[in-house]
């Protein structure tokens, strides 16, 4: 009651450790009056705080964007709105780079949050506004339903099973749902639990010749022990199934396609023969139930996609607040060998606009990207784990007379993008800091605010030979018809079994993974081919029963 008391007084709210141990307790306590007294009523409760402990705020302010895009607003102040939130994140970006620079100027740090305290007042005053005069409007913004067991259960697909995850500090509670069947279960944990993710992830990142038997042992034991943890107790309620991952805390950080299913012979090193989980399993994942099955009002451009890959290359054309930013510790930007070749091949498989070198900038973007289905990077990042609103892709820099190449999460949270996949084919894309309550605060994310249905992103720094080749292997499947986790699925499967037995660790191949709607984009060419061969068969017979007729009728 403490729990429903608070939502019900606050529209966003960030997920403190007080709360997030509130909201544990809870579905804890549920679930303990499911076992008591068998009334479904108290499982589907468990699942309910479960799920509002998930990017509360992100799902909050998407809200906010919804209200104002499809309530009751006017176009005239809907622009109104955007134009004020746009020079707030702006002057907010000023304020912050000056404080970080080497000798922050403090008359234009009072300057710039003066005119800040300012716009946040103008614009406080203008929600006030929206909320007083537009009832669907409010009733938007201040819906805080999360999706209900029964309501996936008629959205899922049969083919496909719900696996959602609550981490708290002892107990690891597992949701699953499929269209037929719910199931909860609660499984002890302890500090082992925490240090085999910890362990996993340095696993994943890091592939050396050096100590190669000591790491293929240690991978080997630490991914079966996480399988054990997280899959097999639900085992025979995913057989045959495509998976959905709704992980939680932690969990975030790893790809479950990496965990194995039976422990090897660790004194081979062999990565290839491993038994993952991707060989049994497409899988792909969603911050949220609740935002998995949003309603995206995208709409089908026509185009289908646009390609970026930029050039690092530093001249005199490039600007001094742009060397500032790269000549800081750990943002080397070397050159990605392969990130024409990845685009190239995406090329003659799909037809759109591909911009690479000096055609690769931001204004070009921002000018084009509106207006495409797909939108693809191949560039590096810059991850701010600090401020992750302030992360950035990195577009060409040399040839930008008005955006200064860096796209910062901010910037993405202001657009309003048709695409209904996004593919992040760039370092880090998908790691950010992890906030309580929030997941892990991403540039991918900032694409799912902007209204993007799907996301393809990187976990870690990826190998770009490898990159490059899977995905065209993913485009290809693409193309061909597959949905979008098991077009991804085939890539990588392909990868491993075509990959020697070093080159098969998971650090070259899983980098990648799906967030969202995984919904088959295009429909399959050789289907086309058959339903172009059927009608043409049914016009011949038509045309050969006329010509009978007439021929043989007086």
């Amino acid at each position: 009651e403490k729990v429903r008391d608070y939502l019900s007084k606050e529209s966003k709210y960030t997920l403190t450790k007080n709360v997030k141990s509130t909201f544990d307790k809870t579905i804890k306590i549920s679930l303990e009056l499911y076992k008591t007294t068998k009334d479904k009523k108290y499982r589907e409760t468990a699942f309910e705080y479960a799920e509002k402990s998930k990017s509360a705020v992100l799902l909050a302010s998407i809200r906010d964007v919804d209200a104002i895009k499809f309530g009751d607003i006017p176009e005239t102040l809907h622009k109104f709105e955007k134009e004020i939130s746009g020079k707030i994140r702006a002057y907010d970006k000023l304020v912050y780079d000056e404080k970080n620079s080497e000798n922050p100027n403090s008359i234009k740090i009072n300057l710039w949050e003066s005119k800040l305290f300012d716009l946040n007042r103008e614009y406080d005053s203008l929600i006030s506004e929206f909320e007083k005069e537009h009832k669907q409007y409010y009733s938007l913004k201040y819906d805080k339903n999360v999706i209900s067991v029964k309501t996936i259960q008629k959205k899922l697909n049969k083919n496909k099973a719900l696996i959602e995850y609550t981490v708290s500090d002892s107990l690891l509670f597992i949701f699953v749902i499929t269209s037929e069947k719910f199931s909860a279960l609660e499984i002890p944990i302890d500090s082992t639990f925490f240090s085999n993710i910890e362990k996993l992830r340095k696993l994943l990142k890091n592939v050396s010749a050096e100590n190669l038997n000591v790491d293929f042992r240690d991978y080997s034991i630490v991914s079966y022990q996480l399988y054990k943890d997280l899959i097999k107790p639900v085992q025979n309620l995913i057989k045959g199934k495509d998976l959905i991952i709704i992980p939680d805390g932690v969990l975030g950080y790893i790809p479950f396609e990496v965990l194995i299913s039976k422990l090897p012979d660790i004194d081979k090193v062999d990565y290839s023969n491993l038994f993952y989980l991707i060989k049994n399993y497409p899988i792909s994942y969603s911050y949220s139930a609740t935002l998995l099955f949003k309603d995206y009002k995208t709409k089908t451009t026509g185009n289908k996609l646009l390609a970026f890959a930029p050039t690092y290359e530093i001249t005199d054309k490039t600007e001094k607040n742009q060397l500032l930013v790269l000549n800081k510790p750990g943002y080397t930007l070397s050159p990605i060998k392969n990130a024409k070749t990845e685009i190239i091949n995406i090329n003659k498989i799909f037809d759109g606009k591909y911009l690479q070198d000096l055609g690769a900038t931001e204004l070009n973007f921002k000018t084009y990207a509106n207006n495409f289905d797909i939108l693809h990077f191949a560039m590096h990042t810059i991850i701010n784990d600090e401020n992750p609103m302030y992360s950035k892709m990195v577009f060409t820099l040399n040839n930008d007379s008005v955006e200064d190449g860096f796209l910062n999460t901010y910037e993405i949270y202001n657009l309003d993008l048709n695409a209904r996949l996004v593919v992040l084919s760039a370092c880090n894309t998908g790691f950010g800091k992890l906030n309580k309550g929030e997941g892990i605060m991403s540039l991918a994310r900032g694409f799912l605010y902007a209204g993007v249905q799907s996301i393809i992103m990187t976990l870690w720094e990826i190998e770009d030979k490898s990159g490059a080749e899977i995905m065209t292997k993913f485009y290809n499947n693409l193309k061909e018809g597959n949905s979008i986790d098991n077009a991804l699925r085939k890539a990588k499967l392909d990868y491993i079994k075509s990959a020697l037995p070093l080159r098969a660790h998971p650090y070259f191949w899983a980098a990648y993974i799906d967030i969202g709607n995984t919904t088959t984009l295009y429909k399959s060419t050789i289907i086309n081919t058959i339903l172009l061969s059927i009608l043409a068969l049914i016009v011949i017979a038509i045309l050969a029963v006329w010509f009978y007729r007439k021929k043989h009728m007086p």
